[in-house]
């Protein structure tokens, strides 16, 4: 699933709560959650709080995984 902002403290974040909502129910319904997000999203953190890190599989994101700026998440997560 995607994503409006995304923060290795907080995980995931929604322009609105019924985003936030539908998400956090699949979720809830999936053995493995991606996110996948472009580098703008990194860092950033919208209304809605959606998911935490411990409901993440794996960051997929358009940055090389070894790129500098994922370093906080490879500590969290699998980042591809």
């Amino acid at each position: 699933m995607s994503a409006a902002g995304i923060d290795p403290e907080l995980g995931t974040s929604e322009p609105a709560l019924e985003e936030a909502d539908v998400k956090l129910a699949m979720a809830g319904v999936s053995a493995e959650v991606m996110v996948a997000v472009d580098h703008t999203k990194l860092g950033q953190h919208a209304p809605a709080r959606g998911l935490s890190f411990d409901r993440i599989s794996v960051l997929i994101t358009d940055l090389d995984p070894h790129d500098e700026r994922l370093a906080p998440y490879r500590e969290i997560v699998s980042v591809l």
